[in-house]
């Protein structure tokens, strides 16, 4: 991840945009995986005077997305996650929730991960499962010691719309 993140960061668009968004910090790294396959990033960048997040998808080539509005409570401050605090890359939080997985729901296979890496009080890797039995497993995970601070599991159904 600090690999990613200093590619974009030296790359001439992003050094570009940063001039005329000098406030802006990084927030989090998402990314949805299919099972087996590699992790596509999408970095986001908070500027706190616009209140909106402007993300960047590092792939062979940068694509900076359009700024959005924070999605966020009003009086919710967005934190920077800062790099000495990714001491648990991706592979290892993954690894972790995989065995929590293997450990207590036995059962469950999944067949998305959603990965974020994000700040709630805490650097986190915020890591959900989509299991085939449409079933949410959701574990949170220091970024810092790589401890699990959450895990829950729920159904996807519950998410279900009455018609």
């Amino acid at each position: 991840m600090l690999n990613l993140i200093e590619n974009l960061e030296s790359s001439a668009e992003f050094i570009s945009w940063k001039k005329n968004n000098k406030n802006s910090y990084f927030c989090s790294a998402f990314a949805i995986i299919e099972s087996g396959q590699e992790p596509v990033w999408q970095l986001d960048y908070y500027d706190p005077d616009e209140d909106k997040v402007t993300g960047f998808i590092v792939k062979d080539k940068i694509e900076k997305q359009e700024s959005e509005k924070a999605f966020k409570k009003a009086e919710s401050k967005i934190n920077g996650v800062k790099r000495e605090d990714i001491k648990i890359n991706y592979d290892e939080a993954v690894k972790i929730a995989k065995n929590i997985l293997k450990k207590n729901y036995k059962s469950q296979k999944y067949s998305k991960i959603i990965a974020i890496l994000q700040s709630l009080g805490q650097p986190l890797w915020n890591i959900t499962m989509l299991t085939e039995a449409f079933e949410i497993i959701n574990i949170k995970i220091s970024s810092i010691d790589g401890k699990i601070i959450s895990r829950k599991k729920e159904s996807l159904l519950k998410y279900k719309k009455d018609l």
